[in-house]
C-alpha cells in the first residue's frame, strides 16, 4: 500500500511496505529512489497522563523496536481515566509525514479504537487540543498502523483517547525527511 502526497510540485510515494529497520524509503512515482524518512521518535522525551505500572515504561514507544507484549514490559500503559494520552516531545518544530503506531499483541486489542493521533506546537493536557492527524478505526494484536500526516508541523505527537478508558501503545515511529530539501 502506498501513501501518496505533494510538496512544491513534486509527488512520492512512500512505500509502507519497504522497511530497512525502522527507516522508511522515499520513492519518486517512477520508482527510483530518491531518500529516507528518518525516525525522529527515539530521540525524542515521552510523557503520559499517567503510569499503570512502571514509570519507565513511558520510553516503551520509542524504543526502536516493534515488540509488542507489555507483560514483557514493551509498552506504556495508563491508568483507566478520561482522555489518556501518550506524548513525545521532538524537542524542535519538525515537518511531520507519516506516524505508525503499534498496538498490544496479547490482550486488550479493541482499547486502542478511536485513539486520536494529534501534531502540533502545546504541551498543554498532552497536547490533545493540537490538530488531528488521524483516528484509528481498528487494530489488530499487534498490528503496526501507518498514518499520513501531510507534512503537518510540530513539536509534539500525542495519541489520546476521547473516553474513559486504558490506554497501551507499544510503538510510536514519527517520520521526517532525511533530506528536507527533497520536499
Amino acid at each position: 500500500k502506498s501513501i501518496a502526497y505533494h510538496k512544491k510540485g513534486n509527488k512520492y510515494n512512500v512505500l509502507a511496505s519497504l522497511f530497512k529497520g525502522l527507516e522508511r524509503h522515499m520513492m519518486k512515482s517512477d520508482g527510483i529512489y530518491s531518500g529516507k524518512l528518518n525516525n525522529v521518535a527515539p530521540q525524542g522525551i515521552p510523557s503520559q497522563s499517567s503510569y499503570f505500572g512502571s514509570k519507565l515504561e513511558v520510553r516503551a514507544p520509542i524504543d526502536g523496536s516493534l515488540r509488542s507484549n507489555y507483560m514483557a514490559g514493551e509498552c506504556a500503559h495508563t491508568k483507566k481515566e478520561m482522555n489518556p494520552w501518550w506524548r513525545v516531545d521532538l524537542k524542535s518544530k519538525m515537518v511531520i509525514q507519516s506516524v505508525a503506531i503499534t498496538n498490544r499483541l496479547e490482550c486488550c486489542r479493541e482499547r486502542i479504537n478511536g485513539a486520536e493521533l494529534r501534531v502540533g506546537d502545546s504541551k498543554e493536557n498532552g497536547g490533545i487540543g493540537n490538530p488531528r492527524c488521524g483516528v484509528v478505526n481498528r487494530m489488530n494484536y499487534g498490528e503496526t498502523l501507518s498514518f499520513d500526516c501531510k507534512g503537518m508541523e510540530g513539536q509534539y505527537v500525542t495519541i489520546t483517547l476521547p473516553n474513559r478508558e486504558y490506554l497501551t501503545l507499544c510503538e510510536m515511529q514519527v517520520c521526517w525527511p532525511a533530506n528536507p530539501d527533497l520536499l
